[in-house]
């Protein structure tokens, strides 16, 4: 009787649940395979694969945690805490790269698939459909392995997305609570601290939903976003000269007003593209549309180039994998396809009540998006896409959402199972431009795979039944409070325990 019992137990779990622990297992074998036997990938400073800052960005976050590139990223510390936990556990700089990110695209996926139930949940086709094509889009499975920002970004902006459609959808809000408030802004907050580009859609929801709740009310929305910045602002004047005093490195802030006195110009500046109009809508709706989805051709260039070793600093030279500009037609039919299907159906979309309440949510996003890649990095811009990947397949949904039924899942169904194929076949090439002088298989993946899985739900089990349940019973709004809170409040701490060691002996 009792096994039945767990199993019925087992079978109950709650379909994110589930969906959690299948993609955090898939994306544990992505990373495995690609990383951790690979060290290649982890010694490179720059531009190995694609764009990627690989030994860069795992030299800062996940060797020896620090603050980086502040001028794009302002707070970028805000991930040395979880790793610093995590490599207490494991005990390798490399596993906790791949733990922490597996962890963070399974969090996208979920989230994902949460928003889409609170927007469809009475279509349960398109809501699988569309939690497949997202779990496996090229950008998810490349960004669940390599060492990047991108990851923690997708999350945060999921998350952020998720909340304020919680709140549009709740009809009985006549005014935003304190709760909801202290939420928006802590939300603010890691939005602002990993990618200062998205604080302008963080923004626009903020507005959007001021506007919602408050009816035009002007006053009461100013009132609100006062409340909402002064908050933002109390975190910022704690973090910024914490992390500017735990790291030795510059404010955000002092490139940018360099650059308006016109005494430097900004380092970002460089990263402006210079191609030509017809070149660069060609290449947007390469890298910024179809690329995100499923793997466009790349390959290892025909030429070397040189990079630094992360630790000697000494110059290697290596062959570069990077994305052709030319492609083939056959290439681009499967998102043609795609794409063009639900807009048979366009006009009956707009006209739906759903999508007026939440266009101004999502195409915002999608635009600005769109708009950035198009000035800049647009050859690499699907390494960006986590800026709006969230909204991109939202609009999809919307649209999908009038297509018959059975043309829908044909559809769909098409595409995922291009889509699985042509990511797996990338990322095994790209595993074989890396894996020259590794000697592994992918039994070893696999077993390495399973004992991380399986320790990992040992871990969750253990913290579970030692956590109180009342934790698991607060409302959202306070859920948010006590793990975003909590987090922030731990950082600072961690940040000042970092400055006085540096000054022990």
């Amino acid at each position: 009787m009792k096994k039945i019992e767990c199993l019925r137990k087992f079978q109950s779990l709650p379909l994110s649940c589930s969906l959690f622990l299948i993609f955090f297992f898939i994306y544990l074998l992505v990373g495995l395979y690609l990383v951790n036997f690979n060290p290649l990938v982890l010694d490179v400073e720059l531009d190995l694969i694609y764009n990627f800052d690989t030994g860069y960005r795992f030299l800062y976050m996940y060797k020896n945690p620090a603050a980086f590139h502040t001028v794009v990223h302002p707070i970028s510390s805000i991930t040395s805490l979880l790793v610093s936990f995590f490599k207490a556990i494991l005990s390798s700089s490399s596993l906790s790269l791949i733990v922490i990110q597996s962890l963070c695209a399974s969090g996208i996926v979920c989230i994902f698939n949460s928003i889409l139930k609170k927007i469809f949940y009475d279509n349960k086709a398109l809501i699988s459909f569309f939690t497949l094509i997202v779990g496996f889009s090229y950008t998810i499975l490349i960004l669940a392995a390599i060492p990047e920002t991108y990851i923690y970004v997708g999350l945060v902006q999921s998350l952020f997305i998720y909340y304020i459609i919680s709140l549009v959808l709740d009809d009985n809000i006549k005014e935003l609570k304190n709760t909801q408030i202290v939420v928006i802004a802590l939300l603010s907050v890691y939005v602002f601290s990993l990618n200062l580009f998205n604080s302008l859609y963080s923004l626009i929801l903020i507005i959007y939903l001021l506007f919602v709740v408050y009816k035009n009310n002007l006053k009461l929305i100013a009132i609100a976003f006062l409340k909402i910045f002064t908050i933002f602002s109390i975190f910022l004047l704690i973090l910024v000269p914490l992390q500017s005093n735990t790291y030795n490195v510059k404010s955000f802030a002092n490139p940018i007003a360099k650059h308006i006195l016109k005494k430097e110009e900004h380092p970002g500046a460089k990263y402006f593209n210079k191609y030509k109009t017809s070149e660069r809508f060609n290449l947007l709706l390469k890298g910024a549309l179809i690329q995100p989805m499923y793997a466009m051709k790349s390959g290892k260039s025909s030429w070397r180039f040189y990079s630094r070793h992360i630790v000697t600093h000494e110059k290697i030279k290596t062959k570069h994998w990077i994305f052709y500009q030319n492609q083939k037609l056959v290439r681009y039919i499967p998102f043609i396809l795609f794409a063009l299907l639900p807009l048979f159906w366009f006009f009956k979309a707009i006209k739906d009540d759903s999508f007026k309440r939440f266009a101004p949510l999502i195409l915002p996003n999608v635009i600005l998006y769109l708009i950035a890649s198009y000035y800049y990095e647009v050859l690499n811009s699907f390494i960006y896409a986590q800026n709006c990947f969230c909204c991109l397949m939202l609009f999809f949904a919307f649209l999908y959402k009038f297509v018959p039924r059975k043309l829908m899942i044909a559809t769909c169904s098409s595409f995922i199972v291009y889509q699985i194929f042509t990511n797996i076949r990338a990322i095994y090439k790209i595993k074989q431009f890396l894996a020259k002088n590794s000697d592994y298989n992918i039994l070893d993946v696999i077993f390495y795979a399973v004992i991380l899985f399986f320790i990992f739900a040992l871990i969750c089990y253990i913290l579970k039944r030692l956590i109180n349940e009342r934790i698991f019973s607060l409302c959202l709004d306070c859920k948010y409070i006590f793990y975003l809170g909590g987090y922030l409040i731990l950082f600072v701490i961690h940040l000042i325990f970092l400055i006085l060691s540096n000054k022990c002996v």
